[in-house]
């Protein structure tokens, strides 16, 4: 899983082939850990 900050948030993806996948997006304020938990 990679991600990638776009303003107040960060957007989660998963890349498979020539495709991406977004898996989350979530407020970058927010503990990441604890909702990706």
């Amino acid at each position: 899983m990679r991600s990638f900050p776009v303003g107040d948030s960060v957007i989660f993806y998963r890349i498979a082939g020539e495709d991406v996948h977004i898996l989350h997006v979530v407020h970058g304020r927010r503990d990441i850990e604890t909702q990706m938990g």
